[in-house]
This record gives C-alpha cells, structure tokens and sequence, in this order.
C-alpha cells in the first residue's frame, strides 16, 4: 500500500524483464524484503526494515555481494490454521465452484512458526540464494528487542505558550520536559544519572504520551466527538548556545514527531544515542483550540489536559528460542544453499505472541528475516474457563495479555 514499495516493486519488475528474469508476487516481496535497510525496530514495527531499491537492483545484477532468504514453513503454517475454517466455507454460496488454499509452495523471507504450546518444536529450512560471482561466507544469529527500563513522568499541559524569538500572535510552542525529567528512580543510581537518561546499550526508544480518555474527548457533547482536545509528541535536540537556561525555538532540532486524534500518541528513535549533540528535550504540544471529528478546527479554545509522559529503552539480545543448524554458511557462485533452523518454546512461555529476527550477515550485505510464533494454552477439558495474566511490565512492545491502542 505505502507508494515507496510500490514503486520499488516496479522499478524492481521492469529491470527483471529487462535481464529475462521471471519472478512473481513472492519473488518481488522476497527480494525486497531480503534487501531491505534495517530501522533497529521490531518485526511488527518495521518487518525487515526500509525498501532499499538500489540493493534489490544489485540482487539483480549480481553484484555487491546481495543474496536473499527465504522458506517454506510460513504458507504451510498460515493454511494450517485457517483450513478447518475454510472447509466449513459453502463455496458454492459465494460463487465458487470449490474454495480451498493452493497446493503449490509460497517462499517467503519472514518465518511464521505457526501455533505452538510450550515445550513443543517446529523446524524451517531456509534458502540462501547467491546470484554473484564470488562465494559468500554467511553468518547467521538469532535477535529480538528486550526491556532495559521503564521511566514515567505525569503531568498537565499548559496551552498558547509563547515563545521569546517566535512571538506571534497565533504561533504557540510545546511544554518542554527534558527526557533526563522522565524518572522512575526506583534504582539508586538513577539519581545519579539524570544528565544521560538513555542508557549506553539502547538500540531503541519509544516514548509514549497516554491522556485519560475523558481528557481526549467532552463526553457532554451532544454530538459524538464533536468536541476533541488534541495533542502531538516531538523530541528535540536542545543545545543551549548562549547557557543562558532558556529554551528557544533557534536552538532547537527536531529529531521525531508523533501525533495523532486519539489518547495515544507514540515516537520511535533507533540508535538513540547518536541522535543528540545537546540534551534531548520532549515536547508535549496541545493544540490550541478544539476540534470536530465532524468539521475540524471549532476555533474554540482549548484547555489543559491530564498526560503520563513514558520513556522506554529497548536492546537487542540474542533469542535462545532458535537454534540454528549452523552458525557459519558458505554459498558458492551462482548458487543456493539449504540451512535448517529449529524453534523451541520453552517450557514457561506465557500465552500470547512473539517475535523477532533471524540474521544472515555476509560481508557486504545482511538479510533480517522476521520470525513470529503463537503459544497456545491447552484446554483440558469443555467448560473450562481459563485466566491468562497480563505482563506487569510496563512494556509497551511485547505486552502480552492486554490490548493497547489509539483509545
């Protein structure tokens, strides 16, 4: 759907003719997923990261030492979840003589391990395709995201806040927070580490900015959501040029925005630590006046709202639930090689979804294949009723057991 893949697609399609390559829709998808640039992000955030055209043109050619991955193992885990559906279908009501899945194999890049209970084991093999000229030695490691900590602020917005080089009438600023203000200090040495609030290892940073619903929306309205107060998230890098402690606009560079008409409002930063040559500064904004769903700007003002303001750092680890074949794969010129990679669940998994990557780095280029399972909880018997505890983390990236949304 994004216009930047599909004109990827197309450039990639149109090259393909050119050099008398067949492919199809799996093919387009693997190249592009396979070359894609990775964002330091989850797989449900960002798959295998950013289409990167240029590589999957290199694949293409042959050049620059670019292969692609890919399996089996996801079409046949998807068709065995939805067929007992499917033959429950009436194909004939719907206007098909016969509705059922395809029996041919779709390879695809990311590795859906299918649903599993704890303790049981599923087996993918993985295809590396090398269309160069030189063999490629490959090394492969298992990765996902994990919590390092969790810090929460709370607080009220002020609105029409003005500022000293931009001061116009209808020109307003955020309420500034230093992200060093987001604190939970319920360790010792968080006191002492105020100056450096994103921790050394992070690979990511969510910040997340939740307002009570009965703040987003006048529920006194006598039309539904014709009444919204709105607020968008920034994060800046603050540099204060005159140390004069005063924030202005001319010191300012935004490095993320996030905003939408809802109760959530989320930002995302990779690599955190090289984003800021000065203090890294949040700014909440409130929109000044109120908004319609209906009409839009109502041109009423708007008034102050309730916010938790949180900071979440995130670091990649390796992900002992796979264990692979081998952790060092050579691919001659001009050919495809087989590396079989076992998923084990372990005995303790919560019920809920995981995820995460599996890497195969060459010298020259790198492929992130995605990898998720479900875990199952066993029913043992009809009428049973079951409680699956939610997370009592606040993590706002792999919280199983609850629902987290824009509302």
């Amino acid at each position: 759907a994004a216009p930047l893949v599909s004109g990827s697609a197309a450039i990639l399609m149109q090259e393909m003719k050119k050099q008398f390559q067949d492919y199809d829709s799996f093919t387009i998808k693997n190249i592009l997923m396979s070359t894609a640039t990775d964002l330091q992000n989850d797989p449900f955030t960002q798959g295998s990261g950013l289409a990167n055209v240029e590589s999957a043109l290199d694949y293409v050619h042959g050049n620059n030492g670019v292969f692609i991955v890919y399996n089996n193992a996801s079409y046949s885990n998807i068709k065995k979840i939805l067929e007992p559906t499917i033959s429950n279908i009436n194909s004939t009501q719907i206007g098909f003589e016969k509705f059922e899945f395809s029996s041919k194999l779709f390879p695809m890049t990311s590795w859906f391990a299918g649903q599993m209970f704890p303790g049981e084991r599923t087996t993918a093999s993985f295809t590396i395709n090398n269309p160069t000229n030189q063999t490629l030695t490959i090394n492969l490691e298992s990765t996902n995201i994990s919590l390092i900590k969790n810090n929460q602020l709370n607080g009220i917005t002020n609105t029409q806040q003005h500022d000293s080089i931009l001061n116009k009438t209808d020109v307003f600023i955020p309420n500034y927070v230093k992200l060093s203000d987001v604190q939970t200090n319920n360790i010792l040495n968080d006191f002492f580490d105020i100056d450096d609030p994103i921790p050394d290892d992070t690979s990511l940073m969510i910040l997340n900015l939740n307002f009570p619903f009965h703040e987003f929306m006048n529920s006194t309205s006598e039309v539904y959501a014709d009444d919204l107060k709105i607020s968008s998230l920034y994060l800046y890098d603050w540099i204060d040029s005159n140390d004069d402690a005063e924030i202005t606009s001319d010191e300012l560079s935004m490095v993320n925005r996030g905003g939408s008409w809802g109760t959530v409002q989320e930002l995302r930063i990779s690599e955190p630590n090289e984003k800021f040559n000065g203090t890294p500064l949040v700014g909440v904004y409130p929109v000044p006046t109120t908004f319609s769903y209906w009409l839009g700007n109502t041109k009423q003002n708007s008034t102050s709202m309730d916010y938790t303001l949180s900071a979440s750092y995130y670091q990649k680890n390796n992900w002992p639930v796979l264990w692979l074949d081998s952790n060092t794969i050579t691919v001659p010129p001009k050919t495809t090689i087989n590396v079989d990679v076992t998923l084990v669940v372990p005995d303790n998994l919560q019920t809920g979804v995981y995820q995460g990557f599996l890497n195969f780095q060459g010298d020259q280029h790198s492929v992130n294949a995605p990898v998720s399972f479900v875990v199952k909880q066993p029913i043992i018997e009809n009428d049973t009723q079951l409680l699956i505890q939610g997370s009592s983390s606040n993590d706002v990236l792999y919280g199983n057991g609850y629902t987290k949304g824009g509302f």
